[in-house]
């Protein structure tokens, strides 16, 4: 064999280890040279649970449903408008208005409104407006819609029971005392009386929800 191949092949084999052996070295060193990124730890204080996930929070809590601006979740309200007793037909009659207004956001539906109306103690008037709906066509017209933030005026007018006839005159005004120029009635008062209770069905997030309350109103005696 020649043995200047021998040789030449040989320092060949040895250079390409020799380059093998730098190569190796500068991969591992650059390799050590850049920290890795650790995954973010976050220790739950209650458990004592280690978590690799990070917790998106807020800086304030969220409001409780009952404390959100306009939501439905406000009861409607009743107000007395007007009272009067007049003699319609010579039969003694009181036309009554009541304001309902809804406070919420959303429109409410209300179903029926039963009131009675007292003066002394001694009931005038009992009466409902409007009607449970017992079905789709029936809900169509025997409710009132109230739009968000907006009032409407129910008026009824109902003749007065024979028992509260006999505080009144033909023409609908109070019988007074003469000498103490007071109602002939046992306890004497300068206002009507009126209360019930008014059935609803509000939209509630994905929920409708239906509910009765209960109103109690004063209105002044007019002289």
């Amino acid at each position: 064999m020649n043995t200047k191949v021998v040789y030449a092949a040989g320092i060949v084999i040895l250079i390409i280890g020799i380059l093998s052996y730098f190569v190796n070295i500068g991969v591992f060193t650059s390799e050590e040279s850049i920290p890795s990124s650790p995954s973010p730890i976050l220790n739950d204080t209650e458990t004592g649970i280690a978590s690799s996930v990070i917790p998106v929070s807020s800086s304030s809590p969220s409001p409780s449903p009952s404390n959100a601006i306009g939501s439905n979740y406000e009861n409607l309200t009743v107000l007395a408008k007007s009272l009067d007793i007049l003699p319609r037909n010579d039969i003694l009659t009181a036309e009554i208005a009541l304001d309902v207004y809804n406070p919420n956001k959303g429109a409410a539906l209300l179903e029926t409104l039963s009131y009675s109306i007292y003066f002394d103690n001694v009931r005038l008037v009992s009466a409902d407006i409007g009607a449970k709906p017992e079905g789709f066509v029936d809900s169509l017209g025997s409710v009132y819609t109230i739009i968000g933030n907006q009032t409407i005026t129910l008026k009824d007018r109902q003749p007065i029971i024979e028992e509260g006839v006999s505080l009144f005159n033909s023409n609908g005004t109070l019988i007074l005392d003469t000498n103490n120029n007071v109602p002939t009635t046992q306890n004497s008062s300068d206002s009507f009386v009126i209360n019930g209770t008014f059935a609803t069905s509000l939209n509630r997030g994905s929920q409708t929800q239906a509910s009765e309350h209960v109103f109690n109103l004063q209105f002044p005696l007019k002289q």
